[in-house]
C-alpha cells in the first residue's frame, strides 16, 4: 500500500504542474477530454456489467427441471452428485427400485411398494440404499464397526406420482461397506419426474 502511494504522488506533481502550464483555452479543453474520456469509461463499465450480471442470471442456470428426469444429490457433504443414466423399475409385487448412475458410481434407492410416504432406511429396514464405486459396495444393511456403534439410516420420501406415472421424491442416508470400516454420506437427494417401467 505504502509503494503504491510513493508513485502516486509524483505523477499527481507532474500533473499539477503540466495543468498548471496550461492556457485557460488548453486547460478548457484537457478538462473537456478527460470528462469525454471518464464518461466513455463508464458507459463500458456499465455496459460490461449489465452484461456479466444478465450472464449470470440467465445463463447459469442450474435448474432441476431443465434436465428431466432428474436423480441427484450431495455425496459426502461437498460434491454435488449428478445421474446422467437413471430409471425406476416397479415390479409385480409392487417393489421399485430407482438407479441412477454418473459414469463414476451408481446409486441404488429400493421400496418395498409404490405408493405416496416415506421410508426409513436402516439395518433392519425393508427399504435399502446403496452405493457402489470402485469396487466397494456401501449399504444400509450394513452398520459401521468402532469403539461407539455407528449405525446406517436414511429416508426415502414418495413426495408425487404425476397422472403419467413419474416419480418425484427425496432422500437422504449413511451407508457403510461390508466391513463396516467405510461409510459414504448422501444428504439433499432429489428424485424428479422419474418415469416408472413396469416389466
Amino acid at each position: 500500500m505504502s509503494r503504491q502511494i510513493y508513485y502516486i504522488f509524483p505523477l499527481y506533481n507532474l500533473l499539477s504542474i503540466f495543468f498548471i502550464l496550461l492556457t485557460p483555452t488548453a486547460k478548457t479543453i484537457a478538462v473537456l477530454c478527460l470528462i469525454s474520456k471518464l464518461k466513455k469509461t463508464l458507459v463500458v463499465k456499465n455496459i460490461y456489467t449489465f452484461f456479466l450480471i444478465t450472464a449470470t442470471l440467465f445463463g447459469c442456470q442450474d435448474n432441476i427441471e431443465t434436465s428431466l428426469p432428474a436423480f441427484q444429490s450431495l455425496k459426502n457433504g461437498d460434491f454435488q452428485w449428478k445421474s446422467t443414466v437413471s430409471s425406476a423399475v416397479s415390479d409385480a409385487t409392487g417393489v421399485t427400485t430407482f438407479t441412477g448412475s454418473d459414469g463414476f458410481g451408481t446409486i441404488i434407492l429400493q421400496i418395498p411398494e409404490l405408493v405416496l410416504g416415506s421410508y426409513e432406511l436402516g439395518s433392519s429396514s425393508v427399504a435399502v440404499a446403496s452405493y457402489l464405486e470402485d469396487g466397494f459396495e456401501y449399504s444400509t444393511l450394513n452398520n459401521g464397526v468402532g469403539s461407539i456403534v455407528y449405525t446406517s439410516d436414511g429416508l426415502i420420501s414418495v413426495e408425487e406420482i404425476d397422472e403419467t406415472g413419474a416419480i418425484t421424491g427425496s432422500f437422504y442416508f449413511n451407508a457403510y461397506s461390508a466391513s463396516g470400516t467405510n461409510v459414504v454420506n448422501f444428504s439433499e437427494g432429489i428424485l424428479y419426474k422419474l418415469p416408472v417401467i413396469n416389466p
